[in-house]
């Protein structure tokens, strides 16, 4: 098994599992079975391992198992360079406390961040990811932002100081609409906006400049698996490319001055890159995804999660595994084969589910690399 596989899963209180074990030895591993039996609830308890959070955006106190428990253990054994590294996460209901442990160590919030680059990084797709083409902008944002900061370590810093200074300047045209004395008000508004400016200029550079890493490395599947150009759509953005940072700066200032009667009123500030949009373009047919049939968006979002995968193991050289709820249902028989060795090629290890053996692809039924378990 490579850096990084997952050896072992014992699961006490899990979802509808009171206890359940498994020991895997291949780098592709396929859950089947019919459904309701849980086979997304196991892939949920992988994903947990080195998540904050479910990817079904459940309470912990909805994941343990409703016989009458009130708490729930991920045990789970790692192979590192031929070394065993335990992880296991819990959960108590009664003192509403979450703990990890790495090693029989407890590891709290702050200090995991300081093994983030040591941990499995877990990519998932699910159905719910497949329709985020269809989603609000808010839910693509996000998802964009998810991928600059597996490129950029300070991506998440600026956009928390961004949206706390988006929230103070808020605050500040509430004060000054009641305030007689509106000139020391709009000194205040003037450093912040300028920070705001600052910071979110900052934050649109790191978008298209992982955006932009982020293509070349579709570009370089080894498969046939159809490959899609993301970019960011927004106002500010577009400007970056083609104007100074100067004019840009001053033009995204001139914006939130204008605009101060009108987020005063609303309570939200209308202009920024807190609005920006993204997209993918589908390369086979050249097209935006959000113009795409739902077959095609959902190719878009696999080969998206290829790419993250590829990133995180080959150029940042993390240990890296993929996570399948349900995908290959809807492909056909060729985009099966293309998606199966894109993964071998990558050199990762990734988990599937399907209610069928028949769902994978005929090349794979038979593989060596390939892990049957039964749920």
């Amino acid at each position: 098994m490579d850096i990084g596989a997952l050896s072992r899963l014992n699961l006490t209180n899990f979802r509808n599992f009171n206890t359940k074990s498994f020991i895997f030895n291949k780098p592709l591993i396929l859950f089947y079975g019919n459904n309701g039996v849980g086979k997304t609830n196991i892939l949920e308890a992988i994903s947990l391992i080195g998540k904050s959070n479910s990817f079904r955006k459940s309470e912990f106190e909805e994941i343990i198992n409703n016989n009458g428990y009130n708490n729930f253990v991920i045990y789970s054994e790692f192979i590192n360079n031929d070394i065993i590294q335990q992880i296991a996460i819990s959960f108590d209901k009664n003192l509403n406390k979450k703990n990890t442990k790495i090693n029989n160590q407890d590891i709290s919030s702050s200090k995991k961040n300081e093994y983030k680059n040591y941990l499995t990084n877990f990519i998932a797709i699910t159905p719910q990811i497949e329709q985020l083409f269809i989603s609000g902008k808010s839910a693509r944002r996000e998802y964009l932002d998810k991928i600059v900061c597996e490129l950029d370590n300070q991506h998440s810093t600026r956009l928390n100081k961004y949206h706390k200074l988006i929230k103070e300047r808020i605050n500040i045209l509430q004060k000054y609409k009641n305030s007689n004395s509106k000139i020391s008000f709009e000194k205040w508004l003037d450093i912040i906006e300028t920070q705001i400016v600052e910071c979110g200029i900052a934050i649109a550079f790191a978008r298209i400049e992982s955006l932009d890493f982020f293509n070349k490395a579709m570009m370089t599947f080894n498969s046939n698996f159809p490959k899609s150009l993301l970019k960011v759509i927004g106002d500010i953005e577009q400007q970056i490319s083609i104007k100074p940072a100067v004019e840009i700066e001053n033009y995204y200032l001139s914006m939130l001055k204008q605009n101060r009667q009108i987020d005063m009123e609303s309570f939200k500030t209308k202009f920024g890159i807190h609005r920006c949009d993204f997209d993918a373009i589908f390369c086979n047919k050249n097209q935006s995804a959000q113009l795409s049939s739902t077959g095609e968006q959902k190719l878009i979002m696999i080969g998206i999660t290829l790419a993250r995968a590829k990133i995180s193991a080959t150029y940042k050289n993390q240990p890296t595994i993929l996570i399948f709820d349900e995908v290959t249902s809807h492909l056909d028989e060729k985009r099966k084969n293309d998606l199966f060795c894109e993964i071998r090629d990558i050199n990762l290890q990734a988990f599937f589910s399907a209610t069928s053996i028949s769902l994978l692809p005929v090349n794979f039924q038979n593989n060596d690399l390939i892990q049957l378990i039964e749920i």
